[in-house]
Parts: structure tokens; sequence; C-alpha cells
């Protein structure tokens, strides 16, 4: 099941602290996927 994101709050580089509508939460740490390409691209900071 997929769950929609109510919060997400910046901690620091490419890391979001993320709250689901189910009440999970989490911090995620970006900066795996910044050479995905697609919608990461755009997370890339020089």
């Amino acid at each position: 099941m997929l769950y929609d994101i109510i919060k997400a709050e910046y901690i620091k580089k490419y890391m979001l602290k993320i709250e689901f509508e189910n009440g999970d939460k989490g911090i995620v740490d970006f900066s795996e996927y910044l050479d995905k390409g697609g919608v990461f691209k755009d997370f890339k900071i020089f």
C-alpha cells in the first residue's frame, strides 16, 4: 500500500525528514540517487 507524504522537513544536504499519512516517519538521504537522473537530477548541488 502507498501512503501520501504529509510533511517533509529539510535536515541538511540531501537529507529530508519525511512523515506519511499513516504515521510512519523517518529520515531519507537522497545523496545515493544523485546519479540516477530523472527527477533526481535537480537535487544535485555543485
